[in-house]
Formats: C-alpha cells, sequence, structure tokens
C-alpha cells in the first residue's frame, strides 16, 4: 500500500513536469508572433489616423425652409451673400434627393420639380462648382419668404478622396507611402466598402510576410451628399 502511494506521487510530479515542458514549449512558439504583432500595432495605427486624415474635408450644411409652397424652381435671393457660403454646393432633401442648383449673382437657385419647402444646402471642396450656365428661369423669393436654419460645419470622410487615394498608390506606390508616413521596413494595402457592398482596393501584391489588418468603420459622404456608412480597411506587414 505504501510503494502504491509513492507511485501515485511521482506520477503526479511527472505528469505535472511535462505540463510545465509543455507550457514553455507553447510559449516559446506563441512569443515571438505576440512580439511581431505588438511590432506592427504602432505602424497599423500611425496608417489609420493617417488615411482617416487624408480622406477627410470639411462639410458645410445649412437648412433652409421655404414659406412659399408651390413652386417647383425658384431662386433664394441673397442666399449666398446671407450665408457667406462658396459655389461648391450640392442641394438635397431629407430624403436624400439631390436637386439641379445654380448660382445667380447672389442667389441660389435650385430646380425641385415639385414642392419642396425643407431643404439641405450641403457645401465642400469635394463638390464641383456650380454656376449660371444652362439655369432655368425661375421664380425669386425674397428674403422674408425662406428662413436659413443652423449652419455648422464638420469634418467628414467622402468617398471621392477615398477614390482617390487609392488611385495614388496605384500610380505610385512610393508616393502612397510618403504620403501616409509609411516607413520603409513595412509594406501595406487598402481597401473600401461602399454603403451598397461594393468594394474598391488597392492592387494586389505578394506577400510572403503575416498581414496585419483593421477594418474602420466609417460614416462618409457620397458623390450626392448623403451620409452613409462604409468600412475601411487597412493592411500592414
Amino acid at each position: 500500500m505504501i510503494k502504491f502511494k509513492n507511485g501515485t506521487h511521482v506520477g503526479v510530479i511527472i505528469s505535472f513536469m511535462i505540463f510545465v515542458t509543455f507550457l514553455f514549449f507553447l510559449y516559446a512558439i506563441v512569443q515571438p508572433a505576440i512580439e511581431t504583432r505588438n511590432e506592427k500595432q504602432a505602424p497599423l495605427d500611425s496608417l489609420e489616423r493617417e488615411v482617416l486624415s487624408e480622406v477627410s474635408a470639411d462639410l458645410t450644411t445649412a437648412s433652409v425652409f421655404v414659406d412659399v409652397p408651390g413652386e417647383g424652381c425658384f431662386v433664394l435671393m441673397n442666399f449666398i451673400t446671407k450665408t457667406g457660403i462658396d459655389d461648391n454646393i450640392i442641394v438635397i432633401n431629407d430624403s436624400g434627393t439631390k436637386f439641379d442648383s445654380y448660382i445667380g449673382g447672389s442667389g441660389l437657385l435650385i430646380d425641385t420639380g415639385g414642392s419642396e419647402l425643407l431643404l439641405k444646402v450641403r457645401v465642400s471642396e469635394e463638390f464641383d462648382a456650380i454656376g449660371s450656365l444652362g439655369a432655368p428661369i425661375c421664380v425669386g423669393i425674397i428674403e422674408d419668404d425662406y428662413t436659413i436654419g443652423l449652419i455648422k460645419t464638420k469634418e467628414h470622410v467622402f468617398s471621392s478622396r477615398m477614390e482617390n487615394l487609392i488611385s495614388v498608390y496605384d500610380l505610385g506606390y512610393s508616393t502612397a507611402r510618403s504620403l501616409l508616413k509609411v516607413s520603409s521596413d513595412s509594406d501595406f494595402g487598402l481597401s473600401f466598402t461602399y454603403n451598397n457592398g461594393t468594394v474598391i482596393k488597392t492592387k494586389e501584391i505578394n506577400v510572403s510576410r503575416s498581414i496585419y489588418a483593421k477594418d474602420i468603420p466609417v460614416q462618409y459622404i457620397d458623390d450626392d451628399a448623403n451620409e452613409v456608412s462604409g468600412i475601411i480597411n487597412i493592411k500592414i506587414w
């Protein structure tokens, strides 16, 4: 009976030693990967900051309430003078429908094609400048018959800037590396998923090293000045 107990005790010790050896073995395998991941985390964070900075721009939004119903095409007299905004304008309604708009002197002409009383005038350097060419003849609405609500400016991600960044990458990888401040000992790639699921990405590069990636959910401004959801994916290796 004493021999049996001694044998059990020795077995426990051996089992414990095997377990400890296994842990050391596992640590030896995993530790290099952990160290590599930590080494890449800082460049990945830096790449995220630089990409978001590069694809973002200011968006100014002015809400406008037209007090004269029934006019599908009208000119907001002295609107440009009152707001001080420039001519990089897109006009939409609450549903996100985009309307033709023109600048005429100090007024803003909007052709809604129907009865629209509440509008959003959005302004950004990312939008094409509008002029008076092709403008229809519309009724003028004096300042007393329309109300300008809150005018606010906020930085947003723009799909147009994301598309441009990917074009820069594909046309000149070294230029994109310098632009995004990626060190010479790392390589990187980008992709962008639109609200409708369409994906654009940088050209494929053969990679023999481990890739570290991150999805960045964003609210971006599309070509019709609507704010929608998308995902920027960054990779570094």
